[in-house]
């Protein structure tokens, strides 16, 4: 993988009494990254480990192989995937990765632990609404994009005399820029702001939780303004639903029923998610995952397998993917020395991670491995590419 493209280019002197620093990180020609992070010379007490535990109290730190994950990001291939996909990263901590991809371009929800969220997560975003989105970027990259309003009107062309309703339908030119709006607001979640060329949402996320719920809780609310009629404008009453559908006309000067007079407003609260908890193609789109060292323990990998397998079922099959970057903390370093004696009991293997996705019923393979630079022990790290088929 060679070196770390991301490299420190302001760290602000810190105390030993200082629990978080704040530090710039700047990927070269794509974003310039704040973050606060944990303090490594904090001498006193860690209140977020006995608050997190072993596994949330990493959060606060930046992991070394976000940076062989960005690697990846930034080649050809997945930088055009990820330009206006809806990403979810799992596991976000600082939100470094997350943040990356949504200067990319993505519309990225970064989750992790409710306490994260509060103590550095949302902090995170907050220092990058706005900084990102000035920082330097490559010359032939496309312009920021902006989270839609979901309450907004359509804004019609002002060069352009629009047809009476009355005359002729809509044109397929402006059905296709309705259509490319809705998918694009599919793509965008609820409470983003602009971070890059992108957006970012901050929501909490728990693995031992119904994961469809959780992310029909991050969706936008449906707009509130109607689409343009598809049909030529009628005096016929418009069709109604296939229970309430009259078989016979009414008579003319007749009163509605009852049912007829009822509103079709017992919908529910956010159709396209709740149609996406129910596996429905247009549903909440998710196009990726991003997770960076969530499977380092053990007693992790049952929770993050379950969670993402969860996510990707959301989806059409193959049109969802996992990058999930690791390091393999129970394998032999660079000269073949044991790696963390006993690793093979808390630490998970590779051969743990694989085996774990697997049982959930979806692919995976490896697309890119190396070893961390600035790691002691040279460990190896691979990322992996799951998908269900």
């Amino acid at each position: 993988m060679g070196s770390p493209t991301i490299e420190p280019a302001l760290a602000r002197p810190a105390s030993s009494q200082q629990q978080l620093i704040q530090e710039e990180y700047t990927v070269p020609g794509i974003c310039t990254i704040r973050l606060l992070k944990k303090n490594p010379s904090f001498d006193g007490v860690d209140p977020y480990f006995f608050e997190h535990g072993i596994a949330g109290g990493t959060a606060f730190m930046v992991w070394e192989a976000s940076w062989t994950l960005i690697d990846l990001l930034k080649l050809p291939h997945w930088r055009e995937r990820v330009q206006g996909a809806s990403v979810v990263e799992l596991g976000s901590g600082c939100g470094l990765v997350g943040l990356v991809a949504a200067s990319l371009g993505a519309h990225v929800l970064l989750t992790d632990l409710p306490s994260i969220v509060d103590s550095i997560l949302t902090r995170n975003l907050h220092l990058n609404t706005h900084h990102s989105s000035s920082s330097s970027c490559t010359a032939d990259a496309d312009p920021p994009t902006r989270a839609p309003s979901p309450d907004a009107p359509d804004t019609p062309d002002a060069s352009s005399t629009p047809a009476p309703e009355s005359e002729s339908p809509p044109q397929p030119q402006a059905q296709q820029q309705q259509q490319q709006q809705q998918q694009q607001q599919q793509r965008v979640w609820g409470d983003s702001v602009p971070v890059g060329r992108g957006t970012a949402a901050v929501v909490e996320l728990d693995w031992d939780a119904d994961a469809a719920a959780q992310l029909e809780a991050a969706s936008p609310p449906p707009p509130t303004h109607l689409p343009p009629p598809t049909q030529p404008a009628s005096p016929r009453p418009a069709p109604m639903q296939p229970q309430q559908a009259r078989t016979t006309p009414r008579p003319h000067g007749a009163r509605p029923s009852h049912a007829e007079e009822q509103p079709a407003a017992a919908q529910p609260r956010n159709p396209q998610a709740c149609s996406a908890a129910r596996g429905d193609p247009e549903g909440k789109k998710v196009d990726l995952i991003l997770a960076v060292d969530t499977v380092w323990l053990r007693s992790l990998l049952p929770r993050f397998t379950h969670t993402v397998a969860s996510i990707l079922r959301l989806q059409a099959p193959g049109a969802c993917q996992c990058l999930l970057a690791f390091a393999d903390r129970a394998q032999e370093g660079m000269g073949g020395e044991p790696v963390h004696s006993g690793g093979g009991r808390c630490f998970s293997t590779r051969g743990d991670v694989f085996a774990a996705i697997q049982a959930e019923g979806c692919s995976v393979e490896v697309i890119s491995e190396g070893r961390l630079t600035q790691d002691v022990d040279k460990l190896p790290v691979v990322v992996a590419r799951i998908w269900r088929g």
